[in-house]
């Protein structure tokens, strides 16, 4: 038997009130049950991830290793991320 593929489902939306969840929880529904789908959501908000943080001036802070480390674990990755204007939020 093969291992199920992991997958990451990441809510992009950092706004208060944000209607990501809704859906993740939408697609949770969908993949349950599934012995060849691991979903996992890791929020990025709980990772509480600096908006200008980047790997190469600044210490990692602990909660953004976490995250990190725990999506270089999955298989596969499924942004999930609302229209602003147009485009994708900036956070």
């Amino acid at each position: 038997m093969t291992s199920p593929l992991r997958i990451a489902l990441i809510i992009a939306s950092t706004r208060e009130g944000r209607f990501g969840p809704t859906v993740a929880r939408w697609f949770e529904t969908v993949t349950a049950g599934r012995t060849d789908i691991e979903l996992t959501l890791p929020y990025p908000t709980d990772a509480d991830l600096p908006a200008h943080w980047t790997p190469n001036h600044t210490p990692s802070p602990p909660q953004a290793r976490a995250f990190t480390e725990h999506l270089a674990t999955c298989d596969a990755y499924i942004v999930q991320t609302p229209e602003y204007n147009h485009s994708f939020p900036a956070p």
